[in-house]
């Protein structure tokens, strides 16, 4: 996507153009751009926000007109990426909608029905998300959220006010700069950078990115750390701007004058100043990085750090569980499985999860429970049937065991072993002539699991022999 932007400025660049054929230099940086465009859709989906983005680097870095005169312009320059995005967004909805992926809730709720809820929302994230990018600290992967619906809550309306203000603070910088000093004779703008156009360029960078994490379409998650990758840059550009500035700055002289002794020893000591303290600050975010790299290194403390910070978390005390139950300590696991399941009923795995281990200790009623459970809030979630179908084996419920495993087959239809025990399970039952139609059918899905094959023609011949 980036490669796109650069490639975007290049069909604007003179420099660059062949001056005997300008148009076939445009078109090919065109090109380039669009290629890139597409190759940033089939890396993550995100990239839509391509369009945008180079609208606003056309309205901030490239045309030299009023902000409205520039928006027609600039849209006149990027309609092929709105094309391009358009036409991915359709086909997302379609034939490359893949599993039903844009579903995000199982069931309507306050958050996913409503965009004023959602906007609400997200603003008191917005402040959670400045707050990091000043002082990245507390940093944890799993984060929870308050639904808000009203403008009127606490934290919601300062924020609010707050956005509102931003915007006149922009529009201020906008007459100031058509207004004052930075018109030539002509009335149009000289070619040094503006802090309008800094501001413009910053929170577009800033917000656009944002979007499609915002909460104008419904997702899964309200918010984390890593959705502000891009958003940062915008951030720190404005930041960086003023910086450079600062170390820059001689101080108010008169016109071929020179600076005092004095007041040059004073400009040295103020960048000297500003110096070290942006050293400091920057070894703070040196610091945090290398401790946040130890953690992620060690996963049973990486996921208690989180816990520390969200501990109803119900997916991290599952993660754990499945962590110490892979290093064999199903006391600890069990531990955390049963506080996953405490937290919420929304999550099927650590049901299953705990229901396995209670398997393991002959507690086969608390397990068909839990199993049944997991299968109530997920009931595509194919593990519990298998386990289940096993159980009520075992138990000689073979109705029990069928039902489970004409589940199974109806969501796994390609899997040999649940056919081959399928047609165990009908044996038990008498049922011949149903166990070897689950065996033929079974034996069409043997490639990938050469020793089930084996087992189901073995049977398939000793059912026919009879």
């Amino acid at each position: 996507m980036l490669l796109g932007l650069l490639f975007f400025l290049k069909r604007f660049d003179s420099s660059r153009f062949d001056l005997e054929s300008p148009k076939r230099s445009n078109l090919a940086f065109l090109t380039l751009s669009l290629v890139s465009l597409i190759l940033a859709l089939l890396s993550r989906e995100t990239a839509i926000i391509f369009p945008f983005l180079a609208l606003s680097l056309y309205v901030s870095a490239i045309s030299k007109e009023r902000f409205l005169r520039s928006v027609r312009q600039g849209l006149n320059k990027t309609w092929p990426y709105f094309a391009v995005v358009f036409v991915y967004g359709i086909l997302r909805l379609t034939s490359l909608n893949f599993l039903d992926t844009l579903n995000f809730y199982e069931e309507p709720n306050l958050y996913s029905e409503n965009l004023y809820v959602r906007f609400f929302t997200f603003l008191p994230i917005l402040w959670e998300y400045f707050k990091l990018l000043v002082a990245p600290a507390g940093l944890h992967m799993e984060r929870g959220g308050i639904v808000y619906d009203s403008l009127f809550r606490w934290p919601v309306w300062p924020i609010f006010l707050g956005l509102a203000g931003f915007l006149a603070w922009l529009r201020h910088l906008y007459k100031k700069q058509w207004t004052h000093k930075l018109t030539t004779s002509d009335g149009r703008r000289t070619s040094d950078v503006t802090d309008f156009q800094i501001w413009f360029l910053g929170a577009a960078l800033f917000f656009i990115p944002l979007g499609p994490v915002s909460g104008i379409t419904p997702i899964n998650a309200l918010m984390y750390e890593h959705w502000l990758y891009l958003p940062m840059v915008g951030f720190w550009l404005i930041v960086s701007f003023y910086l450079v500035k600062l170390l820059d700055f001689k101080g108010p002289t008169l016109q071929g004058s020179t600076l005092s002794p004095q007041k040059g020893r004073t400009l040295i000591f103020g960048r000297t100043l500003v110096i070290a303290a942006l050293v400091a600050y920057l070894s703070f975010f040196s610091y945090q990085s290398i401790q946040r790299n130890i953690l992620w290194g060690r996963t049973g403390e990486f996921y208690k750090d989180i816990l520390k910070y969200e501990p109803e978390s119900a997916r991290i005390s599952n993660n754990l569980g499945n962590l110490y139950y892979n290093q064999g300590d199903k006391e600890q696991a069990e531990f955390y499985y049963r506080k996953a399941v405490e937290v919420e009923d929304v999550f099927a795995q650590p049901f299953f999860n705990l229901g396995a281990i209670l398997q393991s200790k002959g507690d086969m009623f608390g397990a068909i429970q839990l199993y049944e459970k997991a299968i109530e809030i997920n009931p595509s979630f194919y593990y519990p049937y298998q386990n289940l179908s096993f159980i009520y084996a075992q138990q000689g419920n073979l109705i029990k065991a069928v039902e489970n495993i004409e589940v199974l087959k109806s969501l796994l239809p390609t899997n040999a072993r649940i056919y081959y025990n399928s047609a165990l399970v009908y044996l038990a039952l008498n049922n011949k002539e149903q166990a070897l139609t689950d065996l033929k059918e079974g034996l069409k899905h043997v490639s990938v699991d050469p020793e089930t094959g084996r087992l189901i023609e073995e049977l398939i011949q000793q059912l026919t022999a009879e």
